[in-house]
């Protein structure tokens, strides 16, 4: 792994810590966000709900930027997994989708 790979692979522990996932999930997350293996979407499946609605707004501001940060970058693939996994995990489902695709295009 290079050095900018460790970096963005940094940002993403600390985005997943700021989403205070249960540890389960913080497994889950960190196997289907791995962009050295091919997406498995079956992962999302087995990830256990949590209310997100909870965060502060500094944890879910830092989430945001991690986004911002990935589309910046071109990174889309692995802004959407991101997305993708946000949304399987949040009670709040609709609700995280909506405000992904108005703040970042997301779609």
């Amino acid at each position: 792994m290079n050095f900018k790979d460790e970096r963005n692979y940094q940002k993403l522990l600390e985005t997943l810590e700021n989403l205070q996932l249960s540890e389960e999930n913080q497994k889950l997350a960190e196997e289907y966000l791995d962009m050295t293996a091919p997406e498995n979407r079956e992962l999302l499946q087995k990830a256990r709900r949590q209310d997100l609605s909870q965060l502060d707004r500094n944890k879910v501001g830092k989430c945001r930027d991690y986004m911002g940060h990935l589309r910046k970058r071109g990174r889309t693939e692995e802004l959407s997994r991101f997305v993708r996994f946000v949304a399987a995990v949040s009670f709040h489902r609709l609700l995280c989708v909506y405000s992904l695709r108005v703040e970042h295009g997301f779609r």
